[in-house]
């Protein structure tokens, strides 16, 4: 895996949807893409910013999953940390909830894990 490729897909897709250029759908579908996700599961504990690739992935790839959908103050904590307003940090992370999209006022419609993968492998050619 190459690193610093894997960090500039992710701070990319994190910035476009912070700044609501790309819809939390199309985000899963580019995100796998361009990352293999067994990569990032693989990724050794010794890698540099391991935690942080980790936690970003996690995050896009749940964007549209029912009943854990990524909030947008976590979308923005990151665009945040990838524009070097903050630093990233594990236990900061930990305290997002996942989004209410009748409060925050987001799109009604989240799909099933399931679902999003298939639009994810349909389009990236992954079986």
């Amino acid at each position: 895996m190459d690193i610093v490729k894997t960090l500039e897909d992710l701070k990319e897709l994190t910035l476009q949807l912070a700044e609501g250029k790309i819809s939390r759908l199309d985000t899963v579908i580019e995100l796998h893409k361009r990352i293999d996700e067994e990569e990032v599961y693989n990724l050794s504990e010794g890698e540099a910013q391991r935690e942080f690739i980790f936690q970003a992935f996690v995050s896009l790839d749940n964007l549209v999953t029912e009943g854990f959908a990524t909030s947008p103050a976590e979308i923005q904590y990151y665009a945040d940390c990838f524009s070097g307003k903050r630093e990233f940090s594990l236990e900061e992370v930990r305290t997002f909830e996942v989004g209410d999209y009748e409060k925050e006022g987001l799109p009604a419609k989240v799909v099933k894990s399931s679902q999003a993968r298939k639009h994810k492998t349909k389009d990236s050619g992954k079986a």
